[in-house]
């Protein structure tokens, strides 16, 4: 059961200023949630923000500057939050997809992992302080379908070997659910009421695949305006991952008819779930971005 009444409880959400983590944040808004739009283009926030007051007048949102390619604006923006008090939710769900050739930020990481998994494995690890003193609060990972394309996982974050954007895209988002289910299983073992959950928001109409204009996304937007569920719809499973008061942790929320339909606990792949595999992963992550989660 969702609780409708977050009134009282300050939330972040990375790439709030479209798609489906706008609806997400237009949602918890109504509901009374202090919402903070984590976002790389403040101007866009801001448009995001009158969005949501014209929607919600009464809504209590905020716009907060974050590029989770550099990972000196996620220690900015992590230090800007640490003085806010509390967090009671972290919803991870900033993505990039499809960029046509390896581009690699200024910290050197490939940019969908930098984007989608890593810069996010950072603001995590960087929040925790204010995760833990809001204590049941959760951290909600954004995985896709596009995680089952692939058959391994790519230890070294998309920066080696053959570069194809779309398996790129698809590594990271198997990466996010590696990362999601490690997490829970570690709050866990060091005995933390945050809990980690993972979801994916079934084919839901966004500009994911807009900011490159080549003839595979101009393919995937073709058939994503003709057959997708509006980015509203999308939302649903976050916002119930983010709120739902039955979730205990470690759950993977997705449409109930697997591209579309009302949240469902869902069973994620071996290759997400397996502990070995995630232990492997979160220490490549730890080495990659020089950060280590302290979570005791």
């Amino acid at each position: 059961m969702v609780e409708e009444d977050q009134r009282g409880r300050r939330m972040i959400i990375t790439g709030a200023s479209s798609g489906i983590g706008l609806a997400a944040a237009s949602r918890l808004a109504a509901r009374g949630a202090d919402v903070v739009l984590a976002v790389r283009n403040p101007e866009r926030g801001r448009v995001a923000l009158e969005r949501i007051r014209t929607e919600v007048p009464d809504a209590r949102v905020e716009v907060g500057e974050l590029d989770l390619a550099d990972l000196g604006s996620v220690r900015r923006f992590v230090d800007d939050q640490l003085g806010r008090g509390p967090l009671r939710a972290l919803i991870n769900n900033a993505g990039i997809s499809n960029t046509p050739k390896r581009t690699l930020t200024v910290d050197g990481f490939e940019l969908q992992a930098a984007t989608n998994v890593l810069g996010h494995f950072v603001l995590t690890a960087g929040l925790m302080p204010a995760l833990h003193a809001g204590g049941d609060s959760r951290i909600v990972s954004v995985s896709s379908m596009a995680a089952l394309a692939v058959p391994s996982v790519d230890l070294s974050f998309n920066e080696h070997g053959r570069y194809l954007p779309a398996l790129a895209y698809a590594q990271s988002k198997l990466a996010c659910g590696i990362f999601a289910l490690e997490l829970d299983r570690r709050l866990k073992a060091a005995n933390r009421p945050t809990i980690s959950v993972l979801t994916h928001p079934g084919w839901a109409s966004t500009n994911l695949f807009a900011a490159h204009d080549d003839p595979v996304n101009r393919m995937i937007n073709y058939f994503t305006g003709a057959l997708a569920t509006p980015a509203a719809d999308g939302a649903e499973c976050e916002v119930h991952a983010a709120t739902a008061a039955e979730l205990t942790g470690g759950e993977y929320i997705g449409p109930r008819w697997i591209s579309r339909g009302k949240p469902w606990i869902i069973r994620p792949r071996r290759l997400m779930s397996d502990p070995q595999t995630g232990r492997r992963w979160w220490q490549a992550a730890e080495r990659r971005t020089g950060i280590t989660f302290e979570l005791d």
